[in-house]
């Protein structure tokens, strides 16, 4: 399809207030070649997914608006919640 064609990805990106200058937001959208180049990634996962539909639950907006206590570290990318179509994967059970 034409969107397995598409290379790369935006991602909510939330970072620690104390690490963000005052007056600037703490979250911003970031576009990435790759999901290995978002914070805390494993680059050697070996499943990539055309992800279509994705969402942010109370926690993630928590993290968003920069509340205290919800997260250890940063930066982190919220919204672990999403559907989509395997576009790669080096597991021997997967095929296109």
């Amino acid at each position: 399809a034409a969107a397995a064609a598409r290379r790369g990805l935006r991602a909510l990106v939330a970072r620690s207030r104390k690490d963000v200058p005052e007056g600037e937001a703490a979250s911003s959208l970031v576009d990435v070649a790759a999901v290995s180049a978002l914070p805390r990634q494993d680059p050697k996962a070996d499943v990539e997914v055309e992800i279509s539909h994705s969402t942010l639950n109370y926690k993630d907006a928590m993290i968003v608006l920069g509340q205290k206590g919800v997260v250890r570290d940063f930066p982190i990318t919220p919204g672990i919640d999403y559907a989509g179509v395997v576009a790669r994967s080096s597991s021997p059970l997967w095929r296109e």
